[in-house]
């Protein structure tokens, strides 16, 4: 379905800068995205907090928040004066943040940095959050520089918050968020948003070390190749699989420890049965396999003449002899009289 504008209704209209959609429509919150298209529609007015709040049904530290953004992208220029009293009461971006290191907070009850459970979004780090973070650890500066080399672009201020807040909030290794991003980009994906998400995503599962994130990467990778096969095998060429299909295929390469072969004359087998493709009938007839021990598809065609072939039933033998019967019959069988009946 196809859709367009009916500009009749759209009347009147304001600008929008085209760096809104082509540099941060994917990487800008719901909330900030809302603040400045209020900004926009009213460019002549400053922005009032409490008012934007009231409109957008947020808190002021919302939308102060919100409106960060658009400052650290540079579309924004905060007020002088407004900045100076900011610095000197900052308003916190994430108040449990704020709260746990300003008081004697016990350990615990920090965001955990160790994988337990999921791992809490990162926060929005402000300009000078990273500078203070750089010069505790120099090494974040590498990370940013080699960041921007392997994905071959200039970081933008939320780019660079997000990459910092992986190692600064959730506790990531920055060798394990530099192999994130080289295995995101080895999949054609240099979004900053989605290295995020799938940083995350290792370190839910326990994936905290460079050893780990290798073997990681490794069978990944194993598992996409062993996808492709089996995608050329069957013939699945308009569609991706679904996640009950790649379960069964990480079960017969993983578990079950067959090759291609096996699976593709299980698909053969399959084809002749049904004249359909039935991942569960293919699971059925390897997991037979795989319980006779059958690893070759010689071994498997051994099987199938043994047992699959269907057996024509041939008439059971009598066990009796026809012939005697016949005899016996005749010998017992009356005679009958020719007198006639009175």
């Amino acid at each position: 379905m196809r859709y367009c504008l009916d500009f009749g209704k759209c009347s009147p209209l304001f600008a929008v800068p085209s760096a809104v959609v082509d540099e941060h429509l994917l990487t800008c919150g719901a909330a900030s995205l809302k603040a400045l298209l209020l900004l926009l529609r009213a460019p002549d007015q400053n922005a009032d907090i409490e008012q934007m709040a009231r409109d957008l049904c947020l808190e002021p530290a919302e939308v102060h928040a919100a409106l960060q953004y658009w400052v650290q992208a540079g579309l924004l220029r905060a007020d002088p004066a407004e900045a100076a009293a900011s610095q000197k009461e900052p308003v916190p971006q994430n108040p449990q943040l704020e709260k746990s290191s300003d008081s004697q907070t016990p350990p615990a009850e920090l965001p955990q940095k160790t994988p337990q459970g999921p791992v809490p979004k990162p926060s929005k780090l402000t300009g000078s959050d990273i500078e203070t973070i750089i010069q505790t650890n120099p090494d974040v500066e590498a990370l940013l520089h080699e960041s921007e080399r392997l994905l071959c672009k200039t970081l933008t201020a939320a780019d660079i918050s997000s990459i910092v807040s992986l190692y600064d909030w959730a506790g990531i290794p920055i060798d394990v968020i530099l192999m994130v991003e080289e295995y995101c980009k080895s999949k054609g994906k240099t979004n900053v948003r989605y290295i995020e998400r799938t940083a995350l995503a290792w370190f839910e599962k326990g994936i905290d070390t460079h050893e780990k994130a290798e073997r990681y990467i490794s069978e990944l990778l194993e598992a996409s190749e062993n996808e492709k096969l089996v995608r050329s095998a069957f013939g699945i060429y308009d569609r991706r699989l679904i996640p009950k299909e790649r379960d069964y295929i990480h079960t017969w390469f993983r578990e079950y420890g067959f090759d291609i072969r096996l699976i593709k004359l299980a698909y053969e087998r399959t084809i002749e049965a049904i004249q359909k493709l039935s991942f569960p009938y293919i699971n059925s007839i390897l997991l037979s396999w795989h319980k006779q021990g059958i690893k070759t598809p010689e071994a498997a065609a051994g099987e199938a003449r043994t047992h699959s072939t269907p057996q024509v039933r041939e008439k059971p033998e009598a066990s009796y002899n026809l012939n005697e019967f016949e005899q016996m019959m005749r010998n017992s069988t009356p005679q009958l009289s020719n007198k006639p009946k009175m």
